[in-house]
């Protein structure tokens, strides 16, 4: 089971948050991030699911169409900057499914790191506008304490490295 983490690319300003479109920057970005991983094998994505936000929107539709991903794409308020991750680890790790998450730097880093460390105030990804990660999980943790998945981190791309 994988689960790949896409922050949302390169968005213009604007007055309301949730409103700001993607650049003609972060969608070049975006282009070169599909670009190196379609000659990737991803694994067949069950699910992406994205922010209603307009930028996480928009960088949902465009990857997927760059990369053929044939996957449902599904609006989570869950992937908004401020929900609570553990939520959404939670659904993850009950889903059992490969998911494409598009969203936002403080909940994606959040969730992911949540997901390594089962610490909930530790950020230890930092991904960029068009930055993607890509986490593997293995089996069940062994300490009975524990609850969930064992989970690694497979590799993390930021967008610069295309430029």
């Amino acid at each position: 089971m994988k689960l790949f983490l896409l922050r949302s690319a390169e968005a213009a300003q604007g007055k309301k948050d949730s409103r700001r479109k993607l650049t003609e920057n972060g969608i070049e970005s975006l282009t070169a991030l599909a670009g190196f991983l379609k000659k990737k094998d991803l694994g067949e994505v069950a699910e992406i699911r994205h922010s209603p936000f307009v930028r996480a929107t928009q960088t949902a539709k465009r990857f997927k169409k760059l990369i053929g991903i044939k996957a449902n794409t599904r609006e989570t308020l869950l992937l908004e900057p401020l929900a609570d991750f553990r939520i959404l680890a939670d659904f993850i790790e009950s889903s059992n499914e490969t998911l494409l998450l598009v969203g936002h730097q403080s909940n994606l880093a959040h969730l992911g790191s949540y997901l390594l460390t089962r610490e909930s105030d530790t950020a230890l990804l930092d991904l960029k506008p068009g930055g993607m990660a890509c986490l593997e999980a293995a089996n069940h943790r062994e300490d009975t304490c524990a609850t969930g998945l064992e989970w690694q981190l497979s590799w993390q791309i930021r967008p610069r490295m295309f430029t």
